[in-house]
């Protein structure tokens, strides 16, 4: 619901939080829908509905679909059973938080390493390794199938992710002074 600027400040600052080991910042919302207040506010929030083309996270769904139905187009230009591959791609994305957006990752690398125009395989060859770095994404929620079949059919693996490591002592250990 952010305008982009906003919103990409608060990404900013939380991708700054995890750097330095902290947890993702959140605010869930908690509300009594059997209370008069919890209902008002439900309905409040479903009137903002209207604000929702102009915020952060439509604009860059609505960016990531563009991107998934131009290669759509690009492989329906080589072959319709290649484009039909392509657009099942689409379901790599599904779930919501971290699990969403892994699956983001997933098919913009698709798009980006394995549907690009390849002269050196046949149509054929194309529509199965698409098929089959699919399958492997969908199976594998740690990505580990979709990295080796990524590489068995000659595209790179995707990149590993920096994660911060954070250091804790053992609290049952003491500590001489």
């Amino acid at each position: 619901m952010l305008p982009v600027s906003w919103a990409q400040a608060l990404l900013k600052w939380d991708k700054q939080r995890i750097a330095n080991g902290k947890s993702p910042w959140s605010m869930p919302i908690k509300l009594a829908r059997h209370s008069v207040w919890g209902m008002l506010s439900l309905r409040f929030l479903s009137l903002l509905r209207v604000f929702r083309p102009y915020g952060h996270r439509y604009i860059t769904e609505q960016a990531l679909i563009e991107e998934w139905l131009s290669g759509i187009g690009r492989a329906f230009s080589v072959s319709p059973l290649l484009a039909l591959e392509v657009a099942r791609c689409g379901q790599l994305i599904k779930g919501y938080g971290s699990t969403n957006e892994r699956g983001k990752e997933n098919l913009l690398h698709i798009l980006h390493t394995v549907c690009v125009p390849n002269s050196a395989k046949s149509v054929a060859e194309q529509i199965s390794a698409v098929a089959q770095i699919r399958k492997a994404a969908l199976q594998d929620e740690a990505g580990q199938q979709l990295d080796q079949a990524l590489m068995l059919h000659g595209a790179p693996a995707r990149p590993i992710k920096a994660q911060p490591i954070l250091w804790m002592k053992n609290p049952r250990l003491k500590s001489n002074p």
